[in-house]
């Protein structure tokens, strides 16, 4: 029994014990790092997400829903060429429109690492960049379409705008076609921006411990208002099916 102790008690097995505990110590340090660090990378991307939201949200209460309204108004108000002329007022929105900068600097990294596990978040994070484009292209067009109308005057004005002037038989739909599309592309922005968030949602639920899942954040949308302007969850069937 001395043997025994003595052996257990010897310089080479207590180094040997305290380089394993130590070791192990190490991993569980590093482990729980990892997990810190991936639950401050989703917060972040959430938080990026929530300021496209709401930057989405100020452009289709400011411009894109109010166009479209002023629009769909006046061309039921429209019935003929001379009557309609006086019918149709150019409000101020109906001019160029400086779109909001719209950021996607999302800290990945280590998000992105557990992509083989989590393969699902790919697509609606590459979906949701994609966005940022159509909307900056969609601003653009806009742009482009309102300088050509305002170079026009009274009657052919009104009539460029409502798409009822023809060119050979056929109607110019430019500009209400330019309407639909930046009202389109800010719903379709919305929609898979937000599906965006619950993607990270997901991941922060399947692959963060029950210490790290309740920290995970929600999408922040600034006022009530802004909450009643959300696309449906049905706006693309099919998409976030796998979210749930």
């Amino acid at each position: 029994m001395d043997k025994i102790w003595g052996i257990l008690n010897s310089s080479f097995v207590t180094a040997f014990f305290g380089a394993v505990f130590g070791s192990g110590t190490i991993l569980v340090i590093a482990y729980f790092q990892k997990k810190k660090e991936i639950l401050a990378e989703i917060n972040a991307s959430i938080a990026i997400f929530s300021g496209l939201i709401n930057s989405y949200l100020m452009i289709k209460k400011q411009h894109a829903l109010p166009v479209c309204e002023a629009y769909h108004k006046d061309l039921a108000n429209f019935s003929k060429p001379n009557d309609g002329v006086s019918v149709v007022k150019f409000e101020a929105y109906l001019k160029k429109y400086n779109c909001p900068p719209l950021d996607f600097d999302l800290p990945m990294i280590n998000i992105l690492a557990l992509a083989g596990k989590h393969a699902y978040v790919i697509p609606y994070l590459m979906r949701a960049k994609k966005s940022i484009l159509e909307v900056e292209e969609a601003c653009e067009l806009w742009n482009e379409s309102a300088t050509e109308l305002f170079k026009l005057d009274g009657q052919e004005r009104v009539l460029k705008y409502l798409g009822i002037k023809k060119h050979d038989g056929v109607r110019d739909t430019t500009f209400p076609d330019t309407i639909e599309n930046l009202s389109g592309t800010i719903e379709d922005a919305l929609f898979f921006t937000d599906l965006g968030v619950l993607a990270l949602q997901k991941v922060g639920k399947t692959a963060l411990p029950w210490w790290c899942k309740s920290k995970v954040i929600k999408l922040k949308i600034e006022g009530d208002e802004y909450k009643s302007m959300m696309p449906s969850r049905n706006h693309k069937p099919g998409w976030g099916d796998d979210l749930n």
